[in-house]
């Protein structure tokens, strides 16, 4: 037969068994009691309810909801990005709608660029040179970065030089004093005329440019 009563208190251990040729059970249907130690069935997921919580049984209903990330990956040639889900809660859940992925701007890393256009690209510097004495378009000279076959100039009363240097942010000029001799009372070097100064440049043989 059966039985039906509105509540139902169990003070020892409690047995239930169906009958192996029907279908037999407990039905557990669900609730908003929350008393710690009560179970449910929510339609989704079998439930308990505990540190003033319903916890999934299973783990197959608490669905993630928030979540935290690393920092979004370099975009690549499919300009798409990446990162990945550093923690997520509530504690315990699963699944949910992380955002991993997104769309971005593909551009091509600056050793290619740099090729593209015929140059050569120093890492560690930041630098493309060109075998010219200029930046081509869309590039320009960055500080005194350059490659130079050295020079030496000199005047009546001193000169100047500048030594050879490759892919360095050195100077390509130094400054002298062009100034020539007078002749006075028979001396041939009596007195010096004109002063002034000149710029003595050297030799470029390589710019170091940068993207603009």
């Amino acid at each position: 037969g059966g039985l039906s009563v509105d509540a139902l208190s169990v003070f020892g251990s409690g047995y239930f068994q169906g009958n192996l040729d029907i279908d037999g059970g407990i039905e557990i249907g669900d609730t908003v009691n929350e008393t710690a130690g009560t179970i449910r069935w929510t339609g989704a997921d079998f439930q308990g309810y505990m540190g003033g919580a319903w916890v999934s049984l299973t783990g197959a209903g608490l669905a993630c909801t928030s979540f935290t990330y690393s920092a979004w990956g370099e975009c690549q040639s499919n300009s798409t990005q990446t990162r990945t889900i550093l923690t997520s809660s509530p504690s315990g859940c699963v699944g949910g709608n992380p955002v991993t992925t997104q769309s971005c701007t593909y551009v091509l890393p600056m050793y290619i660029q740099c090729a593209n256009v015929g140059g050569s690209w120093i890492a560690s510097q930041g630098i493309c040179y060109f075998p010219t004495t200029s930046c081509p378009s869309g590039w320009s000279s960055n500080a005194s970065y350059s490659s130079t076959n050295g020079a030496s100039c000199s005047g009546d009363v001193g000169g100047c030089s500048i030594p050879n240097h490759f892919r360095q942010n050195t100077g390509n000029t130094c400054v002298y004093s062009p100034a020539y001799c007078a002749e006075s009372g028979g001396d041939p070097c009596g007195h010096y005329e004109g002063g002034g100064s000149a710029t003595c440049t050297a030799t470029l043989t390589e710019i170091g440019c940068t993207k603009n």
